[in-house]
């Protein structure tokens, strides 16, 4: 007997939760984009879960600041089912891909702060069509093309040495909070926040998900998310 699941889908894309726990993400990316390859980059495909953790709003609970917490544990199991490549002309590497990141806001929720509501994004890239080894040295970082915010990559040493391509579950775990910090000095840095008082940011929130913007038909699997914070 299989497992139990409920399922969401359209012609391109699928959601499924399984009931002990597993999500299902899948997605057809040829017909996403009518077999073309995408050249307008201000919005492309995606299919995102998040959660609000501190962000203000009717979920948001008081977890303290980045100067408070001494760890901040992030965990996930990541699976690649599937990854169909469609290489057709006019396919730019750099610009035609598929990837599945597990984004947090590292944001300014001190309301008496100047940059109140500001945020970076903090990410872990579970998988990227084109390596192996999605972000294999620190303090890489980019500016987001749709929020215009610091975007962190985590590098990927500090969170798994296991290669998703190989279809076997992955095992992602590592204390992000070094890099929660050096995101915030870095933007600040480069003008983009306000705030560099790390007292001043929690965890906003955490989204994850596929970014398509590539001929790719791919099914991902993941389990046992969390994110735990220590004082």
């Amino acid at each position: 007997m299989g497992r139990r699941a409920y399922e969401w889908s359209t012609d391109t894309k699928r959601l499924v939760i399984y009931t002990d726990g597993t999500i299902e993400m899948a997605v057809n990316g040829v017909k996403e984009l009518n077999g073309e390859y995408l050249l307008d980059r201000t919005s492309w495909p995606s299919l995102i879960a998040s959660q609000a953790i501190a962000a203000p709003g009717p979920y948001g609970r008081d977890i303290g600041n980045l100067v408070q917490m001494t760890k901040l544990i992030f965990n996930l199991d990541f699976r690649l089912l599937n990854d169909d490549v469609m290489k057709r002309p006019g396919r730019n590497i750099e610009r035609d891909a598929l990837i599945f990141p597990i984004n947090l806001t590292i944001q300014n929720l001190n309301r008496a702060s100047a940059g109140y509501g500001d945020y970076v994004w903090l990410q872990v890239t579970a998988y990227d069509d084109r390596h192996a080894v999605p972000n294999p040295g620190d303090d890489k970082n980019m500016i987001d093309i749709g929020t215009h915010k610091l975007i962190y990559f985590v590098p990927s040493h500090a969170v798994t040495h296991d290669d998703v391509h190989t279809k076997q579950w992955a095992k992602f775990k590592g204390d992000l909070l070094p890099y929660a910090k050096r995101s915030i000095h870095l933007a600040f840095e480069k003008g983009l926040l306000k705030s560099q008082d790390l007292a001043d940011y929690s965890i906003g929130g955490i989204n994850i998900g596929y970014e398509l913007t590539g001929l790719n038909i791919a099914t991902f699997q993941f389990r046992n998310l969390s994110l735990k914070a220590f004082y």
